[in-house]
């Protein structure tokens, strides 16, 4: 895959990119195997308990409150990479084709961990925590890796949308503002994803959704854009025009909550009917229960199998796709 002429001077030109830099990074990424460009049409469509499984996205957690450094699931903290994707990805991947799913998806989010403060509490995903990875001495095993073990997912027709951070308030940020170092920021940001990128996976950028068109930040996710399939969260402020044909991921309560149709406060948002890419809404909690006390994810797998089910097949009525995760679905699939 290559960037057309046009945009690439236009990218070499904004970044003041030299020729060979240039030149190394388009080689790299098209060495990529498997790259995901679109959701290709699944011709055998499955459902369970009305919910299309064809259209959903398996959500999974590479890092998030699990009590381990930078919060890694300890599957992955204590196995690595390889052990992560066999254990916890490949059996939702493997109930979904047996149910008829020719082509799975699945979003992995957090893949190089979560940044604490003094008490514990995790802030705000930024974009460049595979350098914190590296820098941590138990976690620095995970710094690499994770190309190796999701290029057998994408080479077998599964999506996998690996989920970064935020570029803005990022420490990449400040580098395009010094002179000379605009080559700089870009090897930073290509350093963060180049391993999902040469997996052949998608990319999703976190908090992106209102970077002014001319930022360097845009325009990282733009050249990301012509490389692979990337992802916005969450919906698109109502002046970043640029954004409307990508795809979008966001919480499901955020995504109605954000309607300007629906929500005065809520006017800065681009309408509903702007927006012209994929919609991924996600289930991030299980619908309460319709009678008796919410109990959470402690609840049976066939009770939260059900609450998971309803806001999903809510989501897919609206035309939307509905990302969540899919454990409990499965166990209770008899």
């Amino acid at each position: 895959m290559t960037i057309p002429g046009a945009q690439a001077r236009m990218i070499i030109a904004f970044f003041g990119l030299g020729s060979s830099l240039f030149a190394w990074l388009m080689i790299e990424h098209n060495r990529a195997v498997g790259q995901v460009t679109s959701a290709a049409p699944v011709t055998q469509s499955a459902t369970h308990r009305g919910l299309d499984l064809s259209r959903i996205v398996v959500w999974k957690e590479a890092a998030g409150g699990y009590p381990t450094p930078r919060g890694f699931h300890p599957v992955l903290l204590s196995g690595g990479w390889k052990q992560f994707v066999a254990q916890v990805i490949q059996p939702e991947i493997d109930w979904l084709r047996s149910r008829g799913v020719q082509r799975p998806r699945v979003i992995l989010h957090n893949p190089y961990g979560l940044e604490r403060d003094a008490s514990g509490k995790t802030g705000e995903y930024r974009y460049s925590q595979r350098r914190l990875c590296q820098a941590n001495p138990a976690t620095r095993h995970l710094a690499s890796g994770l190309g190796d073990a999701l290029r057998p997912l994408t080479k077998a027709g599964v999506e996998v949308i690996v989920y970064f951070g935020a570029l803005q308030n990022d420490p990449t940020e400040v580098l395009p503002k010094i002179d000379g170092r605009a080559d700089d920021f870009i090897r930073e940001c290509e350093y963060q994803i180049k391993e999902a990128l040469d997996a052949g996976c998608s990319i999703a950028f976190d908090a992106s959704s209102n970077l002014s068109e001319d930022s360097p930040q845009w325009r990282w996710i733009a050249m990301v854009g012509s490389l692979t399939r990337a992802y916005i969260e969450p919906r698109p402020h109502a002046s970043r025009g640029q954004m409307f044909g990508f795809p979008v991921i966001t919480q499901d309560a955020f995504w109605d909550r954000s309607n300007p149709e629906k929500y005065p406060d809520s006017r800065w948002g681009a309408r509903n009917d702007a927006l012209s890419g994929e919609i991924i809404r996600f289930v991030q909690f299980p619908d309460p229960p319709a009678h008796g006390k919410d109990v959470g994810w402690n609840d049976t797998p066939d009770n939260i199998a059900a609450r998971l089910i309803a806001p999903a097949i809510r989501i897919q009525a609206d035309g939307h796709t509905p990302a969540l995760t899919t454990k409990h679905i499965r166990l209770a699939d008899k």
